[in-house]
């Protein structure tokens, strides 16, 4: 799959290996660093957000793909889907569905129609597996992420609250 918005830009999405290891990571770094700005009592800065233990796992499962967006020869943008199916409770409606629990393009990149590609690669791989329905989370500082989701589609159905407690 590629895609070109500006006429000069040329982006394929494909699953991820590996060897994308270096990219990935470089993209991650940079999802922390906002994340760690943000939320520093529940997120740090690290040179290496996706070890690549993690990521063989992740690419050794039947249930999760990894996609990467590469342009210019290099890894611009990735995603984790994940197959889910809802706990086996009486009142929750069976159901499976794809989540989406990473999703970060390179900051040169955003803006450039990545993202919209990484999301319609998730949907064609949902409707592959006769699934009807996507989710992710989103943090709420990031009004941007927000917007691009909605622009999108997404539509809020959840929200998590948090409260910290003095433990004096």
């Amino acid at each position: 799959m590629s895609g070109d918005k500006s006429g000069t830009m040329s982006v394929m999405i494909r699953p991820a290996t590996v060897d994308d290891h270096a990219g990935i990571t470089r993209i991650a770094a940079e999802l922390a660093r906002m994340h760690a700005w943000a939320l520093p009592n529940r997120y740090r800065e690290s040179d290496d957000p996706m070890p690549v233990e993690y990521l063989r796992s992740l690419l050794a499962s039947d249930e999760v793909l990894v996609l990467v967006a590469e342009g210019d020869g290099k890894v611009v943008g990735y995603e984790v889907l994940r197959l889910q199916d809802t706990p086996p409770i009486e009142f929750v409606m069976p159901r499976r569905f794809v989540l989406v629990s990473d999703l970060a393009v390179s900051e040169a990149w955003r803006g450039r129609g990545v993202g919209p590609l990484l999301i319609d690669a998730a949907i064609g791989w949902a409707r592959d597996r006769g699934v009807s329905e996507i989710e992710l989370g989103v943090f709420e500082f990031n009004e941007s992420a927000i917007g691009f989701y909605e622009h999108l589609g997404f539509r809020t159905v959840k929200r998590t609250m948090a409260m910290s407690i003095d433990r004096t």
